[in-house]
């Protein structure tokens, strides 16, 4: 027998955890090849600029996070998109389509925008920085840059009372203004960025060909058993009742495509979502022409 035929069988629990180890591995590798890439290129390796082309230093996560093994998040956010693909569901978050508006902004300003780069944030400990995305990018933060937070973290000021405490933190970006009127009084240096829709990407539809009368975009995500046969299916059934043609589109179910080609067969939208900060999707909508009529239940369900 071969020396690797003789070798004792290992327990499926180390199996795993080696598939995992190897697959973070190829994900490393591939980030460093991508650093190396980017350094070449100059995206990383140039030094930071104050003019006009001002350099931004962006750090976002998204809502995967570390599990088993460092960067297996890379992994699960890879068969996440793999999966959605072939579902043809989702592939960003809300909080991955605020941080792509927020990059799209600074660079049509003219700013070089670098994301994730903390060894360029620790080689210039004065310029400062921004965080997005989901809480666990301030976990065990360590660069002493003075950072702007947002948009994205914290659903309450609750979770995390004593954050702005840092130094380091200057300002807490909001979505809006009742989102201000929350957060500043446990935050105090509040600003609200309000995410602008690219009216390239999301064009004037008004005079396309339409098919149904009311798009019914359905995000209700709290006390489904509930909300469904109390708002959703009265809504369905009144719009069928005077005869007009519609199509529901759930939240979380459909790509960029699918809701852009949804949208230009519409002659309005009705938004039915329990809260909203900001609303990417209706407002895509309005930058569409598409004219909304949203729910307001007048409280904030999120049990958080």
């Amino acid at each position: 027998m071969s020396p690797r035929a003789r070798r004792p069988l290992r327990a499926p629990r180390d199996a795993a955890r080696e598939l995992w180890r190897l697959m973070a591995s190829q994900v490393t590798a591939g980030a460093s090849r991508a650093l190396q890439n980017g350094t070449r290129r100059g995206d990383h390796g140039a030094p930071i600029t104050t003019g006009p082309d001002r350099t931004v230093l962006l750090f976002f996560e998204d809502v995967e996070r570390d599990r088993f093994l460092r960067h297996d998040r890379h992994v699960r956010r890879a068969a996440r998109r793999v999966y959605h693909a072939l579902t043809h569901g989702q592939r960003a978050t809300g909080f991955e389509n605020a941080f792509r508006l927020l990059r799209r902004a600074l660079e049509r300003a003219g700013c070089r925008v670098v994301v994730n780069n903390f060894s360029l944030a620790r080689r210039h400990p004065e310029h400062p920085v921004g965080i997005c995305g989901y809480p666990h990018v301030l976990e065990r933060w360590a660069p002493r840059n003075p950072a702007v937070l947002g948009p994205g973290l914290f659903d309450h000021p609750a979770q995390h009372p004593r954050l702005m405490d840092d130094p380091r933190f200057r300002t807490y970006l909001v979505p809006c203004d009742w989102m201000r009127e929350l957060f500043a009084p446990v935050y105090g240096r509040c600003a609200v960025w309000f995410g602008g829709m690219d009216v390239d990407a999301w064009p004037d539809c008004r005079d396309q060909p339409k098919d149904i009368d009311v798009l019914v975009y359905e995000k209700v995500l709290w006390s489904r058993e509930h909300a469904v046969p109390a708002v959703l299916d009265p809504v369905l059934r009144e719009l069928h009742r005077r005869g007009l043609r519609t199509a529901v589109l759930r939240y979380g179910s459909y790509d960029r495509a699918e809701y852009l080609a949804l949208l230009a067969r519409a002659r309005g939208m009705v938004f039915l979502c329990e809260h909203e900060t900001q609303g990417l999707a209706y407002q895509e909508a309005l930058a569409c022409n598409v004219p909304v009529l949203a729910w307001d239940q007048g409280y904030w369900l999120d049990p958080v």
